[in-house]
């Protein structure tokens, strides 16, 4: 089915549509259907930027500061958009060494060592949201009046 089509067939169905970035790696698409007993569906979705954007010099200076001896978890707190393996990989460059031999006041989980940072993990905790990257997590479809209500 060539685009225009596939265009043709969404404008039928959909009202509106809405797509909100909510944190550094979330994103949200509101889709009000054109069939008011078909409600309104929220979907989140995890979509990860690899490469990120360029360090900053004061982020450069958090990490030679705190990444020696600091608790991994205090170090995300001071980079909330900055995952553990992007902050671990940054202090190599900077040739910065982690010293610390104590664990970590929470341990860095293996979501969080695959490039999820604070605000995401804070984001996904406030939202029951699960770590699936590029799939969508639907939630129960909400009617017009609640929508509204909410906003």
């Amino acid at each position: 089915m060539n685009y225009l089509a596939q265009l043709k067939i969404v404008n039928a169905l959909v009202s509106k549509a809405t797509l909100e970035h909510c944190s550094t790696c979330w994103y949200k698409l509101t889709i009000e259907w054109r069939r008011d007993d078909w409600g309104i569906h929220e979907g989140y979705w995890f979509f990860t930027h690899r490469g990120g954007s360029p360090f900053s010099p004061e982020e450069d200076a958090i990490i030679k500061e705190m990444y020696p001896e600091a608790d991994a978890l205090a170090i995300m707190e001071r980079l909330p958009n900055r995952s553990w393996k992007g902050i671990h990989s940054r202090g190599t460059v900077l040739g910065v060494k982690r010293l610390r031999n104590i664990p970590n006041s929470r341990k860095v989980t293996k979501a969080l060592e695959n490039g999820i940072c604070y605000n995401d993990a804070k984001f996904m905790e406030e939202k029951g949201l699960a770590f699936l990257p590029n799939i969508a997590q639907w939630h129960t479809p909400l009617s017009l009046g609640q929508h509204h209500q909410s906003d």
